[in-house]
């Protein structure tokens, strides 16, 4: 059977015209045995790595990591060089990379058979400013870098209570949120409907451990036909849990933090010193922050001042289509969980994306948000709770907190407008 890819509707890509941003992202590169042993067969290599002190360490499970360093407040691959390009390339070409240089920023995932749907990091340029050559004749090459086979996404999805939904269900309530966050006034409003639409629907189906097709879609049926729309309330205070579960995720990617978590054998004290300093000050909304991907360190009390870029009709339309290209490329269903907790990652990417929005407007000295502000929230959106997350566990109390909004309606709405 043929192969049929769904992918964004105009999208482009070209690998030009950045900063490197895959060589400095927020971790270290994975590699398996056979690319490390093709690497340390190279002289050049070896001596690039022993002139820096570092080493390409286990991961396990037959894997590894390529070394970091720390150079101008970023987390850079050891092989990337101070004019921005990779070593590697200047002395092979692009086949001598990993395979995960060669497939960022795609992924693929099987979500019917024969169906695939194309992952693109919104952290890649590229595709958060859609420039380079129209996507569609690139995506056979590519997918013949992972081989021509796609992730399969999960089999089944937690409803509620005892209630498994099979791919197809799932895929549909899926589309539901699609709906209700297109069609909602703004994004909170969209993904409060798409949470209640959701708890309904569990209600419906709570005496059905598999619903059938027919049971399912006659549970659909009535509830969007009897779903009436709570509007969002306005809280005169941002919820607690809200702001230290993005001040415990913001934390992490701050500097010297990295530059500690770029050596095995750094301080461990050190770092969590700094992780509880850099926590605090995000919390209190006080102090200077330094994190990573923003122009330069900052006075968090600036950004009081700076609108949301929900203010902007551009910008929030721009935040709904990334949502819905969240919803359609199947990141959020990699593994059998919860339903309420994939909607938590939607509400966690918002307060993300506007919170960092946010910062890079102060951090360059203006109170209103631009389109540049929203894009770099976009990747951190991506990083902490999307695209990258399973690379990059949350801390332990963000993983608590989070457990425990899942299912807090009150909770999720304190999320959703703790920056909104």
């Amino acid at each position: 059977m043929a192969t049929e890819f769904h992918a964004p509707h105009g999208q482009h890509f070209e690998c030009r015209d950045c900063a490197s941003r895959c060589c400095v992202m927020p971790w270290k590169v994975v590699v398996t045995e056979e690319e490390k042993q093709r690497f340390e067969s190279e002289a050049w290599i070896r001596e690039r790595l022993a002139s820096h002190g570092v080493a390409i360490e286990s991961v396990g499970d037959g894997l590894y990591r390529l070394p970091a360093l720390v150079r101008n407040r970023r987390l850079e691959c050891v092989f990337l060089d101070e004019d921005g390009l990779c070593s590697q390339v200047k002395r092979h070409d692009r086949e001598f990379w990993s395979r995960t240089c060669k497939t960022f920023p795609f992924d693929f995932f099987e979500v019917a058979e024969g169906q695939v749907h194309v992952s693109l990091s919104q952290h890649c340029p590229a595709i958060r400013d859609n420039y380079g050559k129209p996507l569609g004749p690139q995506l056979e090459q590519y997918f013949s870098t992972f081989g021509g086979k796609a992730t399969r996404i999960a089999e089944t999805m937690q409803l509620g209570g005892m209630t498994q939904l099979n791919r197809p269900q799932y895929l549909r309530v899926a589309q539901l949120w699609r709906e209700q966050i297109a069609a909602a006034d703004s994004l909170p409003q969209g993904l409060l409907n798409s949470y209640d639409l959701t708890q309904s629907l569990a209600v419906a189906l709570l005496d059905k451990t598999n619903p059938t097709d027919e049971e399912f879609h006659a549970a659909i049926d009535t509830v969007t036909r009897e779903f009436t729309p709570e509007s969002i309330p306005r809280q005169k205070k941002s919820s607690l849990l809200a702001r230290l579960l993005l001040s415990l995720h913001l934390s992490r990617r701050s500097y010297p933090i990295w530059s500690y978590l770029s050596k095995p054998d750094s301080s461990k004290i050190r770092s969590a010193y700094y992780a509880y300093r850099n926590t605090l000050r995000l919390l209190r909304g006080k102090g200077e922050i330094d994190l990573i991907l923003l122009p330069r360190a900052f006075e968090l009390s600036l950004s009081d001042g700076v609108d949301s870029a929900m203010e902007n009709p551009a910008l929030a339309d721009r935040a709904k289509h990334f949502f819905d290209d969240v919803l359609t490329r199947g990141n959020l269903f990699l593994r059998s969980r919860a339903m309420n907790q994939a909607l938590l990652d939607l509400f966690l990417s918002l307060a993300i994306l506007l919170r960092i929005a946010r910062y890079r407007a102060a951090a360059s000295g203006r109170r209103v948000p631009d389109m540049s502000d929203l894009g770099e929230g976009l990747s951190y959106a991506e990083c902490i709770a999307l695209y990258h997350v399973a690379r990059h566990p949350a801390p332990p109390v963000a993983e608590l907190i989070m457990s425990i909004l899942a299912d807090n309606r009150q909770g999720l709405i304190g999320l959703a407008l703790v920056e909104a």
